[in-house]
Order: C-alpha cells, then structure tokens, then sequence
C-alpha cells in the first residue's frame, strides 16, 4: 500500500535506542503513513530489545510497538527468487520482501543486505539510513 512504511529490525532499533542519531529523521520518513513490521522483523526488534535494551529503550519500544502494525510475513515472488548470502540473510529476504509485496518502501539501515538484492537483479525501494546504536545506556 502507498500509504505504509515498511520497517526492517534496524530502522525500529533506531527509533528506541538511546541516543540515537537518527530518530528525528526517521519519525520524518514515517509521517503520515502507516508504519507496518513483517513477523520477522518484530520478533528480531523484541528479542533485542529484551535482551539489550535499558529500562528507557524498553519502555520506549512498548511505546513504539502500539503505533506499529504487524503483518505476516509475505514476500513477493522476485524475493523468494533471491539466493541467501553472507550479506542478504534469509531473515533480510522476508522483512524487504514482503515490504516489496505490499508496494511499500521499506525503511532500512541494511546497507549490506540492499546491495547484496541489488547484486542479484533485485532493486527493493527503500529509505536507506546510517546509523549508530548504544543500547542500554
């Protein structure tokens, strides 16, 4: 859908962690549409945070979780075509994916991972952030 941004497990971390460098751009890059998490992404998102996260960040997560809407994962037919690398997991598959089913851009700090589908003739759109996380300070 035009009006979903699709988050991968990075661009959430970012908008929870302390500290983060990039949250006032990201909370740009999500306004006014309607931020979806594939499956994989939130369990990954959640085990993070549980594990490293600090009260702050976990408590920020809890807030965040309530404005995200979770969707099964459901990757499109030109994802499921993609070989799994040492740079594009299966995990990063699934979360771009099925982003790209839906025809939402996926907001992404994956670098690696974007490359690596693009190098396989795949070109997902996507919001490409850089970003620096400290967790539980």
């Amino acid at each position: 859908m035009a009006d979903e941004i699709n988050l991968d497990t990075g661009a959430a971390l970012s908008f929870v962690a302390e500290g983060s460098s990039i949250r006032q751009q990201l909370k740009a890059a999500v306004q006014g549409k309607t931020m979806i998490m594939a499956e994989t992404a939130l369990r990954e998102f959640e085990r993070i945070v549980l594990t490293y996260g600090g009260p702050i960040e976990q408590a920020r997560a809890a807030r965040f979780l309530t404005r995200v809407t979770r969707v099964p994962d459901a990757p499109s037919a030109r994802a499921q075509a993609l070989r799994p690398t040492r740079n594009l997991e299966a995990t990063d598959i699934l979360i771009l994916g099925t982003g790209d089913a839906r025809g939402a851009v996926t907001l992404t700090t994956d670098r690696r991972a974007v490359s690596a589908a693009r190098a396989q003739g795949v070109d997902f759109q996507v919001l490409l952030f850089i970003s620096i996380l400290l967790m539980g300070t």
